[in-house]
């Protein structure tokens, strides 16, 4: 009696757990799309701006790192802040 009980309570946190793990799947797959989508948004538009502004775009990328060399943990915050906004721009849209 007492293995038929842990029999049934086995089967249903298995049962638990095997559907946990679609969700989880089907979640994973959904937010792996869009992550794949906006990376190749993002590597074509970059590609488009640093094709129209080469010398420009030399010249930012050049101020860009002197200022991440010159104040390593403003540049951190900075683009600490800038992954929290992304992060809560694509969890807002579920």
């Amino acid at each position: 009696m007492a293995k038929d009980s842990f029999d049934k309570t086995r089967d249903f946190v298995e049962g638990k757990i095997d559907r946990t793990k679609e969700i989880l799947g089907d979640s994973y797959r959904k937010t792996r799309g869009r992550v794949d989508d906006l990376l190749d948004d993002a590597r074509k538009n970059w590609k488009d701006a640093s094709s129209r502004f080469p010398d420009q775009w030399d010249d930012f990328s050049g101020e860009v790192r002197k200022f991440v060399r010159a104040k390593p943990g403003v540049a951190l915050a900075i683009a600490a802040g800038i992954g929290l906004m992304i992060g809560l721009l694509l969890r807002r849209e579920d």
